[in-house]
């Protein structure tokens, strides 16, 4: 689990440090990505929902898993990350197809 509300909160690079370590079918978990108006604290500031968006945005290794909401009720949401594809040495699916050889 990465990051609870702190100052500063939680960065994309922690995300995208912490990954590797993270087996295909297991979570990177995000805590609290319920402020900035998510929907607490909207006077936070972007915080780690914002990280999360911005990770996923960079990343096809990881989906949100709302099966992790299921009781509708939770501080963490969109903040269950579960791995999908393995590690491919920092690089997503569509970087490590164009970069192979020819």
């Amino acid at each position: 689990m990465l990051a609870e509300v702190t100052v500063p909160p939680p960065s994309r690079e922690e995300l995208r440090l912490y990954a590797p370590l993270v087996a295909p079918g297991c979570y990177l978990v995000c805590e609290d990505t319920n402020v900035n108006g998510h929907p607490v604290y909207p006077e936070f500031g972007p915080g780690p929902m914002e990280a999360v968006d911005r990770f996923l945005s960079e990343n096809d290794e990881f989906v949100i898993d709302e099966r992790c909401e299921r009781f509708l009720l939770t501080m963490h949401p969109s903040g269950y990350l579960r791995r999908v594809r393995p590690y491919l040495n920092g690089m997503n699916q569509s970087q490590q197809t164009s970069s192979a050889p020819r």
